[in-house]
């Protein structure tokens, strides 16, 4: 009888009954496409984070201090001995060295600070994406790789000569020219707007030191990243041995603090479509009035009149989370094969999302945001219905059924 009333009375109200529902599954569906994306860009920003900048594992010296990158503390001067002990593990694909240095280049009218690198050209594939996104020519000996932004800003291309500038392990400032070879249109702003890449060999000529700052090192599994690490610390006692975690930790941090503050927004807007709905049941108590009055004169208890509603309101949240599902997942299979392309949203300048991700940004799937679209469509529905429910029990037959003449 509870279960008939209450199929009634979505019917009887049909117009009211649809708008909620559309109330529900809209909230449901921004919920889960707004889920897709934000997951897609952190997703992305850390794979751009591990392919350009960090690799799986990196070793250093334990006096390693990026507030100091022109000591010599900073410097591995035992690389290659390293580098064949790394090379016996088999869970290790690949290793390459590198060296980090801060500086500046002109172009003789500007000058713009930059992060340098110098790399191995022929290594650096096996731990890095960088050289899938040269757009044009390629790193040589005596040139350089300028991000795509950075040689626009200052308006160089291939053949033309900046002058890099940074100091050596001696505490001097030096400059050297370059010749720009190659430029990289990478999937990272910080790779576009400010690095640029020489070969290592040139590094240690410039700045006067056989040794590089770091070795990454590409693994098997990103899974297994502690029991690997572990195992390589314990090879080498004496240096630090971090994973993409640990180098990338200031990032990931932002990115989970956004994380988190993007939620506290779905969350409000959740709240919202609660408040609407419970207005929705507390129409449909007063709008009832009469009929509550009636059914409790023949008899019915508070407690079943309130299940009536409460049914109402279980049915219809049901109904609005499952067709916000539907659309949800539409929309996140859509976006994951049609990427959503934010550089048209930000007007074209693709720096000021504050991740590293550039361009297009698919979607990405994940069961928890569906879990957690049923349980709070379930508990908005429910905690509406039963607060407006609990209105039939202040009103007595008498009450409900009086009229004025």
């Amino acid at each position: 009888m509870l279960l008939s009333l209450a199929f009634k009375n979505l019917t009887r109200y049909g117009r009211r009954s649809l708008l909620t529902l559309i109330l529900i599954a809209f909230s449901i569906t921004v919920y889960l496409w707004m889920d897709g994306i934000t997951r897609g860009i952190r997703e992305q920003s850390f794979d751009n984070l591990i392919n350009f900048e960090t690799g799986h594992i990196q070793i250093r010296t334990k006096e390693y201090d990026e507030k100091k990158p022109f000591s010599e503390k900073n410097f591995l001067t035992d690389q290659n001995e390293i580098a064949a002990k790394l090379l016996k593990f088999d869970f290790v694909t690949g290793i390459c060295m590198r060296t980090r240095l801060i500086g500046e280049i002109d172009n003789g009218r500007d000058s713009v600070p930059v992060v340098a690198w110098g790399i191995e050209p022929e290594k650096d594939k096996d731990v890095f994406n960088l050289y899938d996104f040269i757009s044009e020519g390629a790193l040589t000996e005596g040139g350089a790789l300028l991000g795509k932004s950075l040689a626009s800003d200052l308006d160089m291309g291939i053949g033309d000569y900046v002058y890099f500038t940074t100091r050596t392990t001696g505490g001097m400032l030096d400059s050297i020219e370059l010749e720009v070879t190659g430029i990289v249109d990478s999937a990272d702003p910080g790779v576009n707007n400010t690095a640029i890449f020489i070969s290592l060999s040139d590094a240690e000529k410039f700045i006067d030191m056989k040794g590089v700052s770091q070795i990454a090192v590409k693994t098997r599994s990103l899974a297994a990243l502690k029991t690997y690490c572990k195992t390589i610390s314990e090879a080498f006692p004496d240096h630090d041995v971090l994973d993409w975690k640990q180098l990338g930790e200031s990032f990931i941090t932002f990115a989970e603090t956004d994380w988190k503050y993007g939620l506290l927004f779905i969350y409000l807007f959740l709240f919202l479509a609660f408040v609407g709905f419970a207005n929705t049941m507390l129409m449909s108590v007063y709008e009832k009035k009469r009929e509550i009055g009636t059914l409790k004169a023949l008899g019915m208890t508070d407690l079943q009149m309130q299940g009536v509603f409460v049914l109402e309101g279980f049915w219809l949240g049901l109904a609005g989370c499952l067709t916000g599902i539907v659309f949800g997942t539409l929309f996140i299979w859509y976006f994951t094969r049609h990427p959503l392309d934010y550089s048209k949203i930000m007007g074209g300048d693709q720096s000021n999302l504050g991740y590293k991700v550039l361009g297009k940004i698919p979607a990405r799937w994940s069961i928890v945001p569906f879990y957690t679209s049923v349980l709070m469509s379930l508990i908005t529905s429910m905690g509406a219905s039963i607060f407006a429910a609990r209105q039939t029990t202040k009103m007595s037959p008498a009450e409900c059924l009086r009229t004025k003449q």
